[in-house]
């Protein structure tokens, strides 16, 4: 699916820095990682968040350690964004074991904020990818109790691959409007698993895309 010059994504923001963790420590480090996990570090706390005691667990800690590190063998966005929530302003930080590609937007983008570190395979270069391409694409925000500063970025062209995921796909597409260069967003076909009149649409209103 090929974007014209008037259909166009922001690839890069400057960003609330997600960090990147490396979930292997017998594996060389990757290329993008800002650190690897060795299995236990004197200021995280790792946490199975499985049941409503073990949420109510990593919530005790918040306030208490520098860094949560949660694994989940079964994503539910909703413990996920009650960590996130009461972590705010308390100097704890979340980190997030992922190992699918469809897991990524929700703990990015958990209640907006999302989390501050993804931990990642070693050596699951798609989910890498994925992963380099969200973070990528964080806005920074700052938050008051009465509002919301935004600070956009740099737009550019560049080709996005959507993962088979609709929501990046039709995101990146109407995000795309007001970056200054052509893109290519590729693996578009899932966008009909959830609005299949969307490319129609979206130029009935004066956008320009076009199936390549």
């Amino acid at each position: 699916m090929k974007i014209l010059p008037q259909l166009r994504l922001q690839n890069y923001f400057r960003g609330d820095n997600i960090e990147l963790w490396q979930d292997s420590y017998s594996e060389s480090p990757n290329k993008l990682c800002s650190r690897v996990w060795r299995g236990k570090a004197p200021d995280v706390a790792e946490v199975n968040l499985d049941d409503a005691s073990s949420q109510e667990e990593a919530i005790s800690l918040i306030g208490m350690i520098p860094w949560i590190l949660v694994r989940c063998s079964d994503w539910k966005m909703i413990p996920l964004e009650n960590l996130v929530s009461v972590s705010r302003g308390s100097g704890t930080k979340i980190s997030v074991a992922i190992d699918k590609i469809v897991d990524l937007n929700g703990a990015a983008f958990a209640l907006e904020h999302g989390v501050d570190a993804l931990l990642l395979p070693a050596n699951d270069n798609d989910l890498w990818d994925a992963a380099v391409q969200i973070v990528s694409s964080k806005i920074s925000t700052n938050e008051y109790p009465d509002g919301l500063d935004v600070y956009g970025g740099s737009i550019k062209g560049a080709r996005i691959n959507s993962f088979d995921d609709h929501r990046i796909a039709m995101t990146a597409l109407i995000a795309s409007l007001v970056s200054d260069g052509d893109i290519l967003v590729e693996n578009c076909k899932n966008i009909d698993t959830s609005f299949p009149a969307f490319i129609e649409i979206a130029n009935s209103i004066g956008m320009d895309i076009n199936n390549d």
